[in-house]
């Protein structure tokens, strides 16, 4: 029953990664935020990476070769992804006003003029839960769908985002 399930989910997957395989316009993304002073960029060899690659975009840190996260300063990763096209994960953020809290700097990332910052806790319980890290576990595929239908909505016109929201 377990290889079933799993069955299902990895085909669902493969099904929803062979959509943005020849997609013409990969948008740049970049991931997190700073924390205590650092800007923990994940490796190009980890599961992020793959998820964006998944997703038909392309990450600003897909060429390093670790799969663990790497520290970084801020102005390292401005340097990089100051005209990136989106931005995920950032921190525990609900708004584009909880980042001008965190730092006034934020306001210069393009994606976030733009207002394309996007993060995966749109289900938290009232304790602080986030079902990102619970259900998301086991629903890559929804994940997946969640990432295509930022970097590409038009592949998933009728895609209710699940885990993802777009801060405002």
């Amino acid at each position: 029953q377990a290889e079933a399930v799993f069955s299902r989910i990895a085909a669902a997957y493969e099904r929803l990664a062979a959509m943005t395989r020849t997609v013409q316009q990969q948008p740049t993304v970049f991931v997190n935020a700073p924390y205590n002073g650092n800007w923990w960029t994940p490796g190009g060899k980890g599961y992020l990476a793959a998820f964006l690659r998944d997703a038909g975009a392309r990450y600003l840190w897909a060429e390093t070769e670790s799969s663990g996260s790497t520290p970084r300063d801020f102005e390292a990763v401005y340097e990089r992804a100051a005209d990136a096209d989106f931005w995920l994960n950032p921190s525990r953020w609900n708004s584009l006003a909880d980042g001008l809290k965190a730092d006034e700097r934020f306001a210069q990332f393009k994606a976030f003029q733009q207002g394309k910052v996007f993060n995966n806790n749109a289900r938290v319980n009232e304790h602080g839960g986030n079902d990102y890290w619970e259900s998301g576990l086991a629903s890559p595929h929804i994940i997946l769908a969640d990432l295509i239908k930022i970097f590409h909505p038009d592949l998933l016109p009728e895609h209710e985002f699940v885990y993802y929201h777009q801060l405002k």
